[in-house]
């Protein structure tokens, strides 16, 4: 069995590294062994490519779960497309949960971005059904777990991943 960790980007858009749809941020998928969790989801424009991201740096594992850091779109936007895509759940701190639970776009300032020209005018916040307060959670032999950081937003929440070898 293979228990060594490992860390993948798996989406960053046009101000970060161009991997993916230009409005992404920064996805991470960890793996452990046979398991692994995705960290934040992209915007959701283009799901599809983000799905076979994903599934060629799982290399076989299975995805557990996705943690999402905050409610911001280039962050969350694909939660919904990606939980529904692989049947796992989603996980983020209380405030983030309840504004992706409901599609909040006010609570996330998308209006005002599409407004500016941060977001396409078509950029949508869709509702997660399968969402769930972030917890300490095992994949593989490894542990991952969150810790409030409001600053960047209200509710914005780190990661902690045990994923020294």
């Amino acid at each position: 069995m293979d228990l060594t960790a490992e860390c993948t980007l798996v989406a960053s858009g046009r101000l970060g590294f161009g991997l993916s749809n230009p409005w992404d941020g920064h996805a991470y998928l960890l793996r452990s062994g046979e398991e692994a969790v995705l960290v934040d989801s992209g915007c959701g424009r283009e799901p599809e490519a983000l799905v076979l991201r994903v599934q060629s740096a799982l290399r076989g594992a299975r995805l557990k779960a996705i943690f999402i850091t905050h409610g911001h779109v280039d962050h969350s936007g694909g939660a919904a497309a990606l939980s529904q895509r692989f049947g796992v759940p989603v996980y983020a701190g209380p405030l983030a949960c309840e504004i992706l639970r409901t599609a909040d776009e006010e609570a996330v300032g998308l209006p005002g971005a599409r407004e500016s020209g941060i977001y396409p005018a078509d950029q949508r916040l869709l509702p997660v059904q399968d969402i769930r307060p972030a917890e300490t959670l095992r994949f593989g032999n490894r542990t991952i777990s969150p810790v409030s950081t409001p600053g960047h937003s209200a509710d914005h929440v780190a990661y902690i991943a045990d994923l020294e070898n």
